[in-house]
């Protein structure tokens, strides 16, 4: 008898496992939300109305993040799968690995500028201060960063 009710237990866990937490008809605290006084009264902080009482420019923020730098830290492998002769060869790549930033390319900082201005909106942005934005970042990680355009 014990082991029947253990069974049934089991897969009444096992059911309310895959079912929402609002179908068990569990009660959950209320989640406090943040507040934010403007005009002089009190309203949700959330990111209109943050974004509607705050006067800011994009241009304004420099491109750069100061302590932030990029480090390849993984490592690239190889697997070769041969099928006709049953074979299977994997090895690390190390510093055999293609080296992008040397190919050629036919992409200008323009196509490229372009291509993110069509790419990236952001509402509370103009164009005009979006597409200046873009220019600086790219100028910034081109000329300063020494990255490439591939």
């Amino acid at each position: 008898k014990a082991q029947v009710k253990e069974a049934f237990d089991d897969a009444r866990a096992e059911r309310q496992a895959h079912q929402a937490p609002e179908n068990w008809n569990a009660t959950f605290a209320l989640i406090p939300q943040l507040g934010l006084f403007v005009d002089g009264e009190w309203q949700v902080a959330d990111k209109e109305t943050i974004e509607d009482s705050v006067e800011w420019n994009l241009l304004d923020f420099p491109v750069q993040l100061e302590g932030f730098n990029i480090r390849e830290t993984v490592n690239s492998f190889e697997i070769d799968l041969n099928i006709e002769d049953q074979e299977l060869k994997y090895g690390q790549l190390g510093r055999q690995q293609i080296q992008f930033s040397d190919m050629p390319t036919l992409i200008t900082e323009n196509d490229l500028l372009n291509w993110l201005d069509r790419k990236v909106k952001r509402q509370g942005l103009t164009q005009i201060q979006l597409r200046a934005y873009l220019t600086k970042l790219i100028s910034y990680l081109l000329n300063v960063r020494n990255f490439t355009l591939t």
